[in-house]
């Protein structure tokens, strides 16, 4: 498994290198495209939910007849 695992890692090395030179910052195409969508993103904040509840459900507690 672990020769599997070198392997395909050095195909994806290999590959990501032939797909994508190095690049100065500069050259990068998606630098400013980026930069101009965060400049313009005006919306209001929006509030995150929450993920627990106001109180205690009482479903975990323990000595408690339930019917």
């Amino acid at each position: 498994m672990a020769h599997d695992y070198r392997q395909l890692y050095q195909h994806m090395a290999k590959s990501s290198s032939s797909l994508l030179p190095e690049l100065s910052a500069e050259a990068n195409p998606f630098r400013n495209r980026l930069a101009e969508s965060e400049a313009s993103n005006d919306q209001a904040p929006v509030q995150m939910p929450r993920d627990y509840s106001e109180g205690a459900s009482g479903l975990l507690r323990t000595g408690a007849k339930r019917d």
